[in-house]
């Protein structure tokens, strides 16, 4: 009998700094899966709405910024043994207001030489490579 999988979509913001040197994660909390590790904030796209919307109403709900200009970057697909997640991800250049851990969450700017010395979960790690040729 095959194990049937959940299926989420999912948009996440590489936040950049004005120079484009680091950029915002958060860590999650003790309560979610992956606990303590570093992730690029973002979350799950609701029924009928678009990727540019959700990656907005995420970062508004996670961070407290208002997004003025975003850019897909990159989409891939994440096989978890219980869920498999399309990912959406944007690079974010410019918002309004000042980032804060808006659901009790730490965030840091990381500078985009030493990101990859930190922890995240696995489907992260695309980013990650993302990150290292973006110039």
């Amino acid at each position: 009998m095959t194990q049937i999988t959940k299926k989420i979509r999912v948009v996440a913001g590489i936040i950049w700094n004005e120079d484009q040197t680091k950029i915002l994660l958060s860590q999650r909390k003790k309560e979610q899966d992956f606990s303590g590790l570093w992730e690029f904030p973002g979350g799950k796209v609701e029924n009928g709405e678009d990727d540019g919307t959700a990656l907005i109403r995420e970062l508004q709900e996670e961070l407290n910024i208002t997004v003025t200009e975003q850019e897909k970057a990159l989409s891939f697909q994440y096989e978890y043994p219980t869920k498999t997640i399309d990912f959406v991800i944007y690079d974010v250049f410019q918002f309004s207001g000042e980032p804060k851990g808006a659901e009790s969450q730490m965030i840091a700017w990381v500078d985009k030489q030493t990101i990859g010395e930190l922890q995240f979960p696995e489907a992260n790690y695309k980013m990650l490579e993302y990150i290292t040729k973006f110039s």
